[in-house]
C-alpha cells in the first residue's frame, strides 16, 4: 500500500476512534506545525501526531520524525502524544511525546507480550488524564 494513502487511513481511523470515545476532533488544513490532530474533551486541549506501521524484521516500525526528508525531530511544544497505528491488526499505541522524544524516534514495536510498548495499546485513557 502507498506511504500516503496508509498515513492518511491512519489518521481518518485514529479521529474516527477518538469521535466515538467522545473527543471532539479538529484537523489542521496543512501539516507545517507537525500535529496532525488538535483534540478536546472537557477544554483540555491536546495535539496528536498519528504515525502508520512499516513491518521490518518481524517488527512494525515508525519513523517519528517530520520533513521532507523525515529527518527533523519533533520536540514536546510541537505534540503532546504520538498515536502509532498498525494499520494490518487495527493496533493503536497512545503514547506520550516525551516517551517517544526520549528514544532515536525509531519506535519498533513486536507484538509479542515482552514489547515495552504494550502498555501503551489502546490506552486511550492516558488522553484524559
Amino acid at each position: 500500500m502507498n506511504a500516503s494513502i496508509k498515513a492518511f487511513l491512519s489518521e481518518r481511523a485514529v479521529a474516527v476512534e477518538l469521535m466515538a470515545r467522545g473527543f471532539i476532533v479538529y484537523e489542521p488544513l496543512i501539516d507545517v506545525y507537525g500535529c496532525d490532530l488538535l483534540i478536546d474533551k472537557n477544554s483540555n486541549f491536546l495535539k496528536i501526531q498519528v504515525k502508520s506501521s512499516y513491518k521490518n524484521d518481524g517488527k512494525y516500525t515508525f519513523n517519528c520524525h517530520y520533513g521532507k526528508y523525515a529527518d527533523k525531530s519533533y520536540t514536546e511544544d510541537m505534540v503532546d502524544f504520538f498515536i502509532l497505528h498498525i494499520v494490518q491488526h487495527e493496533y493503536f499505541y497512545i503514547i506520550p511525546s516525551n516517551v517517544i522524544l526520549s528514544t532515536s524516534g525509531h519506535v519498533h514495536i513486536s507484538l509479542q507480550e515482552n514489547n515495552k510498548y504494550n502498555l501503551y495499546r489502546n490506552a486511550w485513557n492516558l488522553l484524559e488524564e
